[in-house]
């Protein structure tokens, strides 16, 4: 007579309900280490997430760990129909008037023109040569008498040359289909010059090359390229069209609005670490929750350490500039950092040097603060020795250890439950025969 989820048949008790309770009951433990296990899970990847977050801080250090990363500037033209420039790192603030004259074009060929595009280009069998620049080297195809248009265009432009070839119907009612040659670049230097030519084209000049002519300043200047890279230090200019009778000034501008921005991440990178400990550092009296960090001192050494390195000098640095403060950014009573945007942009106008400094590492002497920001959060974050990593190696360990206590207690409790299933199968069996011996007593008595 087994037990089941069910009311015993002799003595009407509900051994399923019982069993449940009973179960229940023992099953307590199990679920005070689930609850455990939980929390040490939502612990790990609390965790988790702060160790991106102080990663991303000092991803953000390292952005702004170069001198090159300060220097950024603004480039404006007031006319830029006529030219425009960008700056890059090397560069430096001034202002310049230019005049452009003639933009630098490149040569130009066309030949006599054929009916199609398909007809043939020569009655004998030899070759096209061609080459750019006073001292190129000479550029052959082969021709015969099967060489069609638009095959010597093809076999030009597969040499990779310097010269592109295409074909022009300029509307000819007899002979439209005319080959051009253009120089890829521009410039009296790139000139094309046809050495062999053994097709029945007849190459003619169509577009004389030019250097672009432009002044800087009332200086004169000749360029192969409208790309002028080489006149004036970090700056590239691009000469767009020429009109002789309009100056166009090119102000150069350290740009305080980037550089400021690239502070700015920092910052907003360490809000960030201080906002998600914060926020998972709290107790709730009423609902008696504790957050993950609750009494977590890895995490609030954390914040504090970072802080410290933020809040400390540089030294080797002047006075007047080798803490943060300096540039303008202070600590809030929230332990977040801002910046003053006019101080740091009257530190960067008139002391940049030391405001580099304070950020930048010189190697040799120092390390300004995104270097020091790069070493804490390394050290944080670190695969094998960093704090995070010991924390999140001490959790799992704990969670195994829960997993292994929960298996041999889920084996007791299934143990539990099939004793005290036979338990009760033994009483309704005993009660099943006292029954039967009463029937048999009444029956004796004559009842």
């Amino acid at each position: 007579m087994a037990i089941a989820a069910t009311t015993g048949l002799i003595s009407g008790i509900d051994y399923g309900s019982l069993i449940t309770q009973l179960v229940g009951l023992q099953r307590k433990p199990i679920d005070n280490l689930e609850n455990d296990k939980t929390s040490l899970d939502k612990l790990s990847s609390t965790y988790d997430t702060l160790n991106s977050l102080v990663k991303t801080l000092r991803d953000k250090a390292e952005a702004f760990n170069q001198a090159t990363d300060l220097n950024v500037f603004t480039t404006a033209s007031t006319d830029e129909t006529i030219l425009t420039a960008n700056s890059g790192s090397t560069a430096g603030s001034g202002t310049y008037d230019l005049v452009v004259s003639g933009l630098a074009k490149s040569h130009k060929m066309i030949a006599t023109g054929l009916p199609t595009s398909t007809s043939t280009v020569s009655s004998v069998t030899g070759s096209f040569t061609f080459k750019v620049g006073a001292a190129g080297a000479n550029q052959t195809v082969s021709v015969t008498s099967a060489t069609t248009l638009e095959g010597l265009r093809d076999d030009i432009n597969a040499l990779n040359a310097g010269v592109t070839a295409s074909i022009l119907n300029d509307g000819d009612p007899t002979n439209p289909y005319r080959l051009t040659l253009r120089s890829n670049d521009t410039g009296t230097a790139s000139d094309i010059t046809v050495v062999t030519n053994d097709t029945n084209l007849v190459m003619s000049t169509l577009q004389p090359s030019s250097n672009a002519s432009f002044t800087v300043d009332t200086l004169a200047i000749s360029s192969q390229s409208n790309t002028i890279t080489d006149v004036i230090d970090g700056v590239t200019i691009n000469l767009l069209s020429a009109n002789s009778a309009k100056t166009v000034n090119i102000t150069i501008a350290r740009d305080a609005g980037s550089v400021r921005a690239k502070v700015q991440e920092i910052l907003d990178a360490f809000n960030a670490v201080v906002d998600h400990i914060e926020k998972n550092n709290r107790y709730d009296t009423d609902t008696k929750i504790a957050q993950p960090f609750f009494g977590e001192a890895i995490a609030r050494t954390i914040k504090d350490d970072i802080k410290k390195v933020m809040m400390s000098e540089v030294s080797g640095l002047s006075s007047s500039m080798n803490r943060l403060v300096h540039a303008g950014v202070s600590i809030d009573v929230h332990g977040k950092f801002t910046m003053d945007s006019t101080t740091f942009d009257n530190a960067l106008s008139t002391d940049f040097t030391n405001l580099r400094d304070l950020f930048v590492e010189d190697t040799t002497a120092y390390k300004g603060f995104a270097g020091l920001i790069q070493d804490i959060a390394d050290d944080i974050t670190n695969f094998s020795t960093g704090r995070i990593h010991r924390k999140q190696e001490g959790i799992t360990k704990s969670i195994n250890s829960i997993d292994s206590t929960i298996r041999n207690k889920e084996l007791q409790l299934t143990a539990y439950e099939n004793r005290i299933r036979g338990d009760f199968t033994s009483l309704e069996l005993i009660l099943a025969g006292m029954k039967q011996q009463s029937s048999y007593l009444m029956t004796l008595l004559g009842g």
